[in-house]
């Protein structure tokens, strides 16, 4: 048997290298003045490349994916730039490497771009899950820009955000990105998030090739464990290349921040003196009650209930009772003010409140806008008679 000396990270390498050079083609003749053209040409070249790769039961081409629902209209996507489709299935239509097909025989679909700037990060990876959405889960959902130059510590919000359709970006020929689920953790050693989450790894010159082979990877039937050395070639794995971790938020955490958002733009308008808080992807938000330690709170609450607090902690829990207790001298003024109200000395913790309560119809994840939106009528009018008339006796503390 001949041994042979074979260099695999040199080839995966090259593939980058070709992609790289092939890309300025159109532009050295054509120039600046047809972006779009040069577009099509860009996407056509990650087509032929990754088409060398792909088995005969697959295909790759560009156009629509159709879904129909029972007793729904049809709905369709933008057109997608990259689609690899099981041919064993029929399409809708086709016409060269045009394709018009429903989302059983999809197997993957790429956004391709000439360059990514952060500005439009967001955007792009926003329409790319609008497409998986359409699709489905399970499919390699991907983002592919031939030049990235701007800094990689900019994105991170933006994926936090993201819902983890698009599972896999190659942002230049250096900067990776990969979605992992949750039961990932521990097998890559990730100790700072308890959710999915996504890793940012700097693959120099290697980006382009781990794509195409996580492409081929997810879209391929066959196993790959004789190849993995060829495919993956980092000595150690690319996990000695993260650069960091980025944790996604919950499905809670984002309802929260959408639920406070639309709250403090409502409260704004019925209080314009009013200075806006920032949300966060949280059950609670709170602004100050002009008194040091004391905020004025809206918060999710267990057992389906919505509150409204003035919540006492100055850090000191004696000058919190005695706060409490000023203020409960006042009792009944108040009470004839507000109506409903619970004053919670809370004999066990530091901090103090006084609240009220109104029952909801279940967890933020449940709620639809049409609760939203009558929580935060009620959440906005009530807080602005509490807060009025509790700033009045906090004055007097």
């Amino acid at each position: 048997m001949n041994r042979i000396r074979m260099d695999p990270e040199e080839f995966q390498k090259s593939i980058t290298e070709e992609l790289d050079t092939i890309k300025n083609r159109v532009r050295n003749l054509i120039g600046s003045s047809h972006w779009e053209e040069e577009g099509r040409y860009k996407e056509a070249i990650l087509r032929n490349v990754i088409k060398r790769f792909l088995p005969s039961n697959l295909s790759i081409g560009t156009g629509f994916v159709i879904r129909k629902e029972k007793n729904r209209e049809p709905r369709i996507s933008k057109q997608i730039d990259v689609i690899i489709y099981d041919n064993t299935i029929p399409v809708l239509f086709s016409e060269g490497d045009f394709v018009i097909t429903t989302p059983k025989n999809v197997k993957g679909i790429i956004e391709v771009k000439t360059k990514i700037r952060n500005s439009k990060f967001e955007e792009i990876i926003k329409d790319s899950e609008e497409s998986g959405k359409l699709i489905g889960k399970g499919i390699f959902n991907g983002i592919f820009s031939y030049e990235y130059k701007d800094n990689i510590d900019h994105i991170d919000q933006i994926l936090k955000k993201a819902e983890g359709y698009v599972n896999h970006i190659s942002l230049g020929p250096k900067v990776f990105i990969r979605f992992w689920k949750r039961e990932d953790r521990s097998r890559l050693k990730v100790n700072n998030c308890d959710n999915d989450f996504y890793n940012i790894y700097k693959l120099e010159g290697l980006s382009f090739s781990y794509f195409i082979s996580n492409l081929l990877e997810l879209t391929c039937s066959s196993n790959f464990d004789d190849r993995w050395w060829f495919l993956y070639p980092i000595e150690g794995t690319k996990e000695v290349c993260r650069v960091r971790t980025i944790c996604l938020e919950t499905k809670s955490a984002k309802k929260y921040l959408e639920f406070y958002s639309k709250l403090v733009d409502e409260y704004k308008k019925i209080n314009p003196r009013w200075r806006k808080v920032k949300p966060q992807p949280q059950n609670w938000l709170s602004f100050g009650a002009g008194k040091g330690g004391l905020s004025f709170v809206w918060a999710f609450k267990r057992n389906n209930r919505f509150a409204i607090e003035l919540y006492i902690d100055t850090g000191d829990k004696n000058k919190n009772k005695r706060i409490f207790e000023e203020l409960e001298k006042h009792k009944d003024k108040i009470e004839n003010e507000i109506k409903g109200l619970i004053w919670e000395r809370m004999e066990e913790k530091r901090a103090c409140r006084i609240a009220i309560y109104k029952n909801i119809k279940g967890n933020i994840k449940y709620l639809s806008e049409e609760d939203y939106q009558e929580i935060i009528e009620w959440a906005s009018k009530t807080m602005k008679e509490f807060s009025n008339v509790l700033s009045r006796y906090i004055k007097r503390v």
